[in-house]
C-alpha cells in the first residue's frame, strides 16, 4: 500500500468504505464460479478490495487479503450514513469474510498478509505467503491505490503548478510501480506452478478508472498513474492473462447513490 509516509490512508480505489448486500452477494452466488480458486488482493481491508474479497468468497474462492493493516480507516463522520445503510464498516475484512463463508475444509477462507506494495520485498513476500497458506496463486487483484491530491488549498483544486513533487512521487510510487510489482511477482509465481484445471495458469486484475481516459481538473496525478494502468494490459507467455479493468458508476456503502472511481 502506500508508503509510510503518504498523507492519508489510502488503501484503496475510491472511497474509504464498501460492503456488498445480503442481496448483491447472493446474485454473485448465482454467476460466478471460483471455486477453489486462490485470489490475493491488494488494499481489500477497505473500499472496493473489501467488496471484492465478498464477491470473490461468495464465488467460491480463497483468498489473501494484502495491506498495511487488517482494519477498516477511521472516519467517524461516516458512521451514520453507514449504519442507516446496514452495512458493516467495522469489522476487519479478513474476520467478515471468514464469518460469511467458512470453508468446508478447515481453511480459513480469507488470511491476511501486511504488504507495502511500494516495496518490491513487501509483494514478493504476500505471494509467497499465498502460495504457503493455500498451495497456489491463480488470480492476482493489484487493487491498491491512492489519489495523492493536495488538498491544502481549501477554496479550490491545486493546480499542477502549485503542487508538492510529493504527492507526484506518492501516486506514481503506489499506483504505478505498485501495479508493476504485483504483476512481477505474481506473474513469476504463475509460471512455476502447474496450469489451473481450467487450463489457465493465472489471471491478474488491475484496477484502473475512467481518469485515466478523462482527465479531472486537480487530479492531474492520479489521472496520469491511471492512464498508465490503462496502457498495461495484455497477455504474458503460457497462459498469464493480463486484465486492465477501468470501474465507473460503482454503487459504495458510503455514497447516497453512486460514485466514480
Amino acid at each position: 500500500m502506500s508508503s509510510n509516509e503518504a498523507p492519508a490512508p489510502a488503501t484503496m480505489q475510491g472511497t474509504a468504505f464498501a460492503s456488498l448486500s445480503s442481496k448483491e452477494l447472493a446474485e454473485i452466488q448465482q454467476i460466478g464460479n471460483l471455486s477453489n480458486k486462490i485470489a490475493l488482493i491488494t488494499g481489500a481491508s477497505s473500499g472496493l478490495g473489501r467488496a471484492m474479497s465478498q464477491a470473490y468468497a461468495a464465488a467460491g474462492a480463497f483468498i489473501v487479503s494484502a495491506d498495511l493493516t487488517p482494519n477498516p480507516p477511521k472516519a467517524p463522520i461516516l458512521e451514520k450514513q453507514m449504519q442507516t445503510s446496514g452495512r458493516d464498516y467495522e469489522v476487519p475484512t479478513v474476520d467478515l469474510v471468514n464469518k460469511q463463508y467458512p470453508s468446508s475444509d478447515g481453511r480459513p477462507r480469507m488470511a491476511f498478509v501486511e504488504c507495502n506494495v511500494t516495496k518490491a520485498a513487501s509483494v514478493e513476500a504476500a505471494v509467497a505467503f499465498a502460495v504457503k497458506t493455500y498451495g497456489r496463486l491463480d488470480i492476482m487483484v493489484n487493487n491498491a491505490g491512492v489519489t495523492a491530491q493536495d488538498t491544502s488549498n481549501s477554496s479550490r483544486n491545486t493546480r499542477t503548478h502549485e503542487m508538492s513533487e510529493k504527492f507526484y512521487d506518492i501516486g506514481f510510487d503506489v499506483n504505478v510501480r505498485g501495479v508493476w510489482l504485483g504483476i512481477k511477482y505474481a506473474t513469476a509465481q504463475m509460471l512455476k506452478q502447474e496450469p489451473h484445471s481450467s487450463g489457465d495458469r493465472g489471471w491478474i486484475i488491475n484496477l484502473c478508472s475512467i481518469m485515466g481516459v478523462v482527465g479531472l481538473s486537480g487530479a492531474a496525478v492520479y489521472c496520469a498513474t491511471k492512464g498508465k494502468e490503462s496502457n498495461r494490459g495484455e497477455t504474458l507467455a503460457d497462459h498469464v492473462q493480463v486484465l486492465c479493468c477501468s470501474l465507473h458508476e460503482v454503487v459504495l456503502s458510503n455514497m447516497p447513490k453512486t460514485a466514480s472511481t
